[in-house]
């Protein structure tokens, strides 16, 4: 269940996650959610989560859940998600440039 829930939040089309290029946005806000709600530490779907958050949220709650997310990702022994992690910073300083 949570690997369907974070397949169309994670899948990537032309550099945009799938929900997010197709102006999905109350849809991905809440399978990021239900994602949690399945597993609340779930490194994927703390990633997913601040992706979203990226394109509906403030910029401070989006730099909360990303840096929660990359907590998570570093904390996970068990999940190589340092390109996740690179991906996610990288995104969340081109956020902060733009509102500044």
């Amino acid at each position: 269940m949570l690997q369907d829930l974070l397949h169309d939040l994670l899948v990537v089309d032309e550099g945009q996650h799938h929900l997010l290029a197709n102006g999905d946005l109350a849809r991905a806000e809440r399978m990021a959610d239900e994602a949690l709600s399945v597993s609340a530490a779930e490194p994927f779907a703390l990633i997913a989560r601040a992706h979203v958050r990226t394109a509906t949220r403030p910029p401070e709650e989006v730099a909360r859940a990303a840096e929660e997310a990359c907590q998570a990702a570093r904390n996970n022994p068990f999940e190589l998600l340092d390109e996740e992690v690179a991906e996610l910073e990288a995104l969340t300083a081109r956020r902060r440039a733009v509102t500044r």
